[in-house]
C-alpha cells in the first residue's frame, strides 16, 4: 500500500502479458538490415581501405579514376557489394517511408520500393551515356559514372544506419523520414554539383548540362509524381 501510494499506481495497471510489437514486414526488413551489416563487414574484410577511400572520394573527387583503379574498382567485390547494399537499403527506407501513406496498397509499396532504386540507378547511368551520344559532346563519362557510384555507395552505408534506427524505433518515424529525405537530398546535390563541375571544366557548354538535368532527370521524376498523384492519391 505504501508503494502504491508513493508511485500513484496499483497492481491492476500492470498488464498480465506484454503485447507483441511484431510486424511481418519489420521482421523481413530487420533481416535485410542485418544482412546489410554482414555485407559491410565482408567488404571491410575483403578490402580494408574500401571505406577510407569511399569517404575520401565522397568529400574530394580529385584523382577519382586513379584511386578507384588502385583501391576501389567498380568490378571489385567491395564495390559491387556496396552498390547492392545501396539498392536494398534504399528500397527498405522507401517502404518504411511509404507506410505512412495509407492510400498505397501493400503491393504498391513493395513495387515502388523495389523498382525506384533500380530505376534511378539506370537513369543516372544510361541517361548520361545517351545524352553524350545524342549531342555529340565529349563528356568525361568515366569520372561521371565513377563519382555517381561512389556517392550512391556512400549513401548506402548511411541508409544502413538509418534503417536500423528506423526499425528499432518506429515511434520516431517522423524524424527518420526527415533524415531519409536529407540523405537523399545531400547525396543527389553533391552528385549533381561534382558532375556539373567536371563537365564544365572540360569546356562543354552549360547548355548540355541544362538539357541533361531538365529533360532526363527532373522531367521523369515529375511525370512519375503526377502519375502517382492522379492514380493513387485521390
Amino acid at each position: 500500500m505504501i508503494l502504491q501510494a508513493f508511485f500513484g499506481t496499483g497492481l491492476s495497471e500492470i498488464p498480465e502479458e506484454l503485447n507483441s510489437r511484431y510486424d511481418g514486414y519489420l521482421f523481413v526488413f530487420g533481416t535485410l538490415v542485418f544482412m546489410s551489416f554482414l555485407a559491410l563487414a565482408l567488404v571491410k574484410r575483403s578490402n580494408h581501405r574500401a571505406f577510407l577511400v569511399l569517404v575520401q572520394l565522397f568529400i574530394n573527387s580529385a584523382g577519382l579514376e586513379q584511386k578507384m583503379k588502385d583501391s576501389l574498382k567498380l568490378s571489385s567485390f567491395a564495390s559491387i557489394t556496396l552498390l547492392i547494399n545501396y539498392l536494398v537499403l534504399f528500397g527498405v527506407c522507401t517502404f518504411l517511408f511509404l507506410t505512412d501513406f495509407e492510400v498505397f496498397s501493400w503491393y504498391l509499396k513493395v513495387s515502388i520500393a523495389i523498382s525506384l532504386p533500380v530505376f534511378l540507378l539506370l537513369m543516372h547511368v544510361f541517361f548520361v551515356v545517351m545524352i553524350n551520344w545524342l549531342v555529340g559532346a565529349n563528356l568525361p563519362i568515366g569520372f561521371i559514372l565513377g563519382n555517381t557510384f561512389v556517392i550512391l555507395e556512400s549513401a548506402g552505408v548511411l541508409l544502413s544506419l538509418l534503417a536500423l534506427f528506423w526499425i528499432l524505433n518506429p515511434e520516431y518515424s517522423g524524424y527518420a523520414i526527415w533524415a531519409f529525405l536529407i540523405v537523399l537530398f545531400i547525396t543527389q546535390l553533391m552528385r549533381v554539383a561534382k558532375n556539373s563541375f567536371a563537365v564544365l571544366s572540360t569546356g562543354v557548354s552549360w547548355y548540355y548540362i541544362l538539357l541533361y538535368f531538365c529533360t532526363l532527370e527532373i522531367l521523369p521524376l515529375f511525370v512519375a509524381y503526377y502519375y502517382v498523384q492522379l492514380n493513387f492519391m485521390k
